[in-house]
């Protein structure tokens, strides 16, 4: 029996997020890392990636990982501490695990010790790997499999990082500072000083060597061998230097033992990133082993005690804004609902927990305003609901979960509270506020008691209409979930126990529309949350549990999407607004927010934002400048939307595992499958009784924030390529590691 290698279609967009503050992911022990402590990161070839940790060497491939532990007869890894990796990205590997050398041979997944206990630092350059020990320089050819001798030198190498070949140059890092070795001729040494005891040095695209120092800071070697040193007393969190690392925008990292820090060349500033309790996106640990720059630009740390972190701070950004005690880099709630601009372009936002934000928009900072126990001005809630802006009056009109309907007058930055009272039927009718619309000069206010109309000029409340049976609908007590006065005035009201009324407002005429479980063009069983009119005027209803649904005006009926007609990857749609530049509709639902086409009825993208939650009562906003915000569970993000386009095709998809009957089958097992690992192999041959298959494939995409569709097909079968998860009629399956 023979089986090609499938084909592979892949159809994606691509989006990198970064922002003022980094949102930082994270591999732990819960993730299947083997410890806490990582002491080296590399990315070979294929695009998997290599932790070398306190306890053994950890495989990831976006998915899972697999750990290698040392044997007890030293026939592999010798140690628990793999202290360095690198890799000559053809087929080899290499490991310092504490002073031994080993080497990892990708095609036959097997480990050789080629030098015990005499390796301090290493440097993988083209096909020849470099080795420092005490004051030897060696190199190791794969050709002949030996160890050469190169030169003796007058000082000894740095255990670490401390070795870097170029064409010329061998640099190497030393007690006394750092040396220059001609590679013409080894005699030929320059030594650097005024620096000493370094630990680790790096080379940047602008030709400076960074010398990382044990106890004495960082110090920038130019090309002219100009040299500018810092400390923690002028720009560094810390002066114990572990390592360096530049980004693809030239942007330098360093990490120290305590924190991450980053250097703008362009603006010569320096900032730092440290761990800060109870922020669940923030850096792990603020003590920094190792830095790795994979192949999109993705920078991976290796802490301490906090396993691997990583991110990608590609230009195209996306920000994103989580909570925190104190400062005002944080939302004073992780919740964060409706949201409005102001006149200066600054935002207001309304959270469930945590009152009023204002986020400045040119500082990107946030100033809170919230109910005050000790009875000082302020709003009657911290459970914001819903907001208005009047720009004319430069006032917000925003409604509270049990604290009424409050007037905050930005010029003073004030807050007060319309307080109902039972002698005057004017004034607020309900401390349950729900939802504002404009209507006309005035708002129609959803409270707990029913629909009002609210005059904002004399602050008071009146029955939306004149028809006493009307108003008998509208004062229900909690009748109602969301409503939208729309561009024909006719205002849709969303019953909270299902279905919908809609009331004429220019003739008072009203229709309900009921679920019907024998009518597809009925409404749908669960409650609508969100109503919007795009700019055709066309109604959309989000519910939780039905889908999506748009009227149709042309029989009075509606026309679902959801999980049932792969038009969207959930029935739980919690908002709803149309994209003012590109006009199709942003959805946030139980998966994510999908960008959804009216005129196919299908979704386009589905992302997955720095793993946003979203539930009733998230939204979007889009500022005037085209910057988008969406408001989460856990947060807010903000990007402008074109960036959603921006594709970085850097990465691949490769096999990864091939299973034969439940069982992992590796290169020279007694299976006689295959001679090679499944990722080097153009096809393998089975035997009859070797039919039940699964080939795990990956990609080396680990920014990925977007739903893909994978397609596949077998070469030579007449049936096409079919989606993923299809079941292909043979004993073959595919069970994919998607990053």
């Amino acid at each position: 029996m023979r089986i090609n290698v499938f084909c592979i279609l892949i159809f994606c967009c691509v989006f990198f997020c970064y922002g003022n503050h980094i949102h930082f992911k994270h591999i732990n022990v819960k993730d299947g890392l083997s410890q806490i402590t990582v002491l080296s990161i590399y990315q070979d070839e294929v695009g998997t990636l290599w932790f070398g940790s306190s306890e053994g060497l950890n495989r990831y491939n976006g998915d899972k990982i697999d750990i290698y532990r040392p044997s007890q007869n030293d026939n592999g890894l010798t140690h628990n501490e793999i202290s360095a990796i690198c890799g000559d990205k053809s087929g080899s590997i290499y490991i310092r695990s504490i002073y031994d050398l080993i080497k990892f041979d990708i095609e036959k997944e097997k480990f050789t010790c080629i030098l015990p206990n005499a390796a301090h630092t290493m440097y993988c350059y083209k096909d020849t790997l470099w080795l420092g020990y005490r004051n030897e320089l060696q190199y190791y050819l794969k050709s002949d499999g030996k160890i050469h001798h190169a030169a003796t030198l007058d000082n000894k190498f740095s255990i670490g990082n401390s070795l870097i070949i170029d064409k010329d140059y061998i640099w190497m890092g030393h007690k006394q500072g750092v040396s220059l070795i001609s590679r013409k001729d080894y005699k030929t040494i320059k030594t650097i000083t005024g620096i000493s005891h370094v630990s680790s040095i790096y080379r940047d695209s602008r030709g400076n060597i960074w010398a990382g120092t044990v106890q004495d800071g960082l110090y920038r070697i130019s090309p002219q061998e100009e040299i500018t040193h810092y400390t923690d007393s002028n720009r560094l969190s810390n002066n114990q230097i572990r390592t360096v690392q530049e980004d693809n925008n030239g942007h330098i990292w360093v990490g120290t033992f305590n924190g991450l820090n980053h250097y703008n060349p362009n603006s010569d500033t320096w900032s730092a990133h440290l761990h800060q309790d109870n922020i669940d996106y923030g850096l792990s640990h603020n003590s920094i082993n190792c830095l790795y720059k994979d192949q999109q630009g993705t920078i991976w740390i290796g802490t301490y005690f906090g396993g691997v972190n990583y991110f990608n701070p590609d230009t195209n950004t996306c920000r994103f804004y989580g909570s925190g005690a104190t400062g005002n880099h944080f939302l004073s709630f992780p919740f964060v609902g409706k949201m409005v601009e102001d006149r200066t372009g600054n935002l207001w936002i309304c959270t469930e927990g945590g009152g009023l934000n204002l986020f400045n928009r040119t500082t990107r900072t946030f100033e809170k305003f919230s109910y005050h126990a000790n009875g000082l001005p302020g709003t009657a809630h911290n459970n914001m609901k819903c907001i208005y802006y009047a720009k004319e009056r430069n006032k917000l009109y925003i409604g509270t979960h049990t604290g009424g309907l409050a007037v905050f007058d930005i010029t003073r930055k004030q807050f007060r509270t319309l307080i109902p009272s039972q002698n005057n039927p004017t004034s607020q009718a309900g401390n349950i506020v729900n939802e504002i619309q404009p209507y006309k000069d005035k708002l129609i206010i959803l409270t707990q008691a029913g629909v009002y109309l609210f005059n904002p000029e004399q602050e008071t409340f009146s029955p939306l209409t004149h028809n006493e049976d009307i108003n008998k609908l509208l004062f229900r007590p909690y009748q109602f979930e969301t409503f939208l006065i729309d561009s024909k005035e006719r205002l849709w009201l969303a019953d909270s126990k299902g279905g919908l009324l809609c009331i004429h407002m220019t003739d008072n005429s009203l229709h309900r529309y009921y679920t019907n479980a024998q009518d597809s063009s009925s409404i749908g069983k669960f409650r609508i949350v969100d109503i919007m009119e795009n700019s055709k005027g066309e109604i959309y209803f989000g519910t939780i549990g039905s889908g999506l649904f748009k009227y149709i005006p042309d029989n009075d009926s509606f026309c679902q999407y959801g999980l049932g007609n792969n038009a969207l990857p959930s029935d739980y749609c919690y908002y709803i607004c149309e994209s003012p530049i590109y006009r199709h509709l942003l959805i946030l639902h139980s998966k994510g927010f999908s960008l959804f086409d009216p005129e196919t009825g299908k979704s386009k993208h589905t992302y997955n934002l720095f793993q946003m939650g979203y539930c009733q009562g998230s939204s979007i906003y889009f500022a005037q400048n085209g910057e988008t915000f969406i408001g989460g569970v856990n947060g807010m993000l903000s990007f402008f939307e074109e960036q959603l386009y921006h594709s970085n095709n850097n990465y691949h998809i490769y096999f990864d595992q091939l299973w034969v009957h439940n069982t992992r089958v590796l290169p020279d097992d007694e299976t006689g499958i295959l001679s090679q690992t499944l990722s080097q192999v153009k096809e393998i041959r089975l035997s009859h009784d070797q039919n039940n298959l699964i080939f795990e494939f990956c990609s080396s995409n680990y920014t990925l924030n977007e739903d893909i569709i994978y397609e596949y097909k077998l070469e030579g079968s007449t049936i096409g390529f079919l989606p993923i998860h299809s079941l292909f009629p043979t004993p073959i399956s595919v069970r994919a590691c998607i990053v």
